[in-house]
């Protein structure tokens, strides 16, 4: 009996460090499915207004998708292009007001200042500016559907192979339902301000969880979700 009981031990010790390799795993493979998210592009443009209207190019497009999918790798979701296109800016002139300080931010809501003729019901819209002057840097708008990104914001560029990458990345964790983080030496990528270049952005097992229930869903979060 003894001997028996002497060859089970190693056995079970084996099974307790497979199952112990098999819960420490990445996260993103244990997911097992990638899920394939569709994003229209909107570059703006508009008549004798700089604020915005975008300079960016399809380039520069596929380069921010690239950031942004990288910082998503971990959570099995990739954007796709579903189209990308010149679009109008049908009040240019009121948003430079608007960046300026010429009017107040507070006469309506800033969402109100992009088209939404052309938007994609079943996916994601990433409207593409030139300058949200001290508002922002990228803003997420569930009533269009996807998110806003400038090329300046705070008086900074923010670079789509850097930190303009990182910022769509960020807002687009709010498409999918997720709040704000505070800033930690894991670097949320939903953390405000937390990035840091050569560092890797993190997503944690609750996060990961909840942007994939939205992503499945087909749709960007919105007030109701």
């Amino acid at each position: 009996t003894l001997s028996v009981r002497r060859q089970q031990r190693p056995s079970m010790r084996l099974l307790w460090s497979c199952l112990f390799v098999a819960s420490t795993l990445p996260i993103a493979r244990a997911l097992g499915q990638e899920l394939r998210l569709p994003v229209r592009i909107h570059l703006l443009f508009a008549p004798d207004a700089h604020a915005i209207a975008t300079t960016y190019t399809d380039e520069h497009v596929r380069e921010l998708l690239a950031v942004a999918n990288h910082v998503w790798k971990q959570a099995e979701i990739t954007w796709v292009i579903e189209s990308i296109g010149r679009t109008k800016a049908p009040r240019g002139l009121a948003f430079d007001s608007l960046v300026s300080g010429s009017i107040s931010r507070g006469r309506e809501p800033l969402w109100a200042y992009f088209p939404q003729d052309s938007l994609l019901s079943a996916g994601w819209n990433l409207f593409l500016i030139r300058d949200f002057g001290q508002i922002a840097g990228g803003v997420f708008f569930p009533e269009l559907m996807g998110v806003a990104l400038a090329e300046r914001g705070f008086g900074y560029e923010l670079p789509p192979g850097g930190r303009g990458g990182r910022t769509l990345a960020h807002e687009l964790g709010h498409a999918l339902g997720l709040d704000h983080e505070v800033c930690d030496t894991t670097r949320n990528i939903m953390a405000d301000a937390c990035w840091q270049p050569g560092t890797e952005s993190a997503l944690t097992s609750s996060q990961i969880e909840r942007a994939r229930a939205q992503a499945r869903m087909g749709r960007p979060a919105g007030k109701g979700d």
